[in-house]
């Protein structure tokens, strides 16, 4: 239990936070590799799912992504912007279903994710920027649609 009087903040409120049942050690590798394309996706071992997203750009949110498959996306229906969301996500091959229906950019929103296999139904009825969203996904068999495309 960490006890913030323990670091000396005299002056500040007390909380006790519980921090057993976590191990960091399930989520990250204990070191990072630099240089270009490297960091990050190589750090994380999984993400926590469901994830929580909050605001309206989801620019680079999955860049480079690591993992075939994202978790759960929670509170997309706020996102307007999917640009660029899983660009060059090489092992990406499938993509869980997300709300998409504010969505006013999907500019290259799988572009370069070569191993892509899967994408669910996407609500692209507020959509008006759509080019190269699937740009170089060579292997994509299975696309659920893009629902009321071009009522923008």
């Amino acid at each position: 239990i960490y006890k913030a009087s323990d670091d000396n903040l005299d002056g500040y409120s007390e909380v006790e936070v519980a921090t057993t049942g976590v191990d960091i050690n399930e989520y990250f590798k204990p070191t990072i590799q630099g240089g270009y394309g490297y960091g990050w996706r190589d750090t994380f071992i999984k993400f926590r799912s469901p994830l929580i997203v909050e605001g309206t750009n989801g620019f680079d949110m999955f860049n480079n992504y690591a993992f075939e498959t994202p978790p759960a996306l929670i509170g997309t229906e706020k996102l307007k912007s999917a640009m660029r969301m899983f660009y060059t996500s090489n092992y990406l091959k499938y993509v869980p279903d997300f709300d998409t229906s504010n969505v006013t950019t999907m500019y290259a929103m799988f572009q370069y994710c070569q191993n892509l296999i899967t994408v669910p139904k996407l609500n692209a009825s507020k959509v008006v920027v759509i080019a190269n969203i699937f740009g170089n996904c060579n292997n994509l068999t299975n696309l659920g649609g893009l629902e009321n495309l071009g009522q923008a």
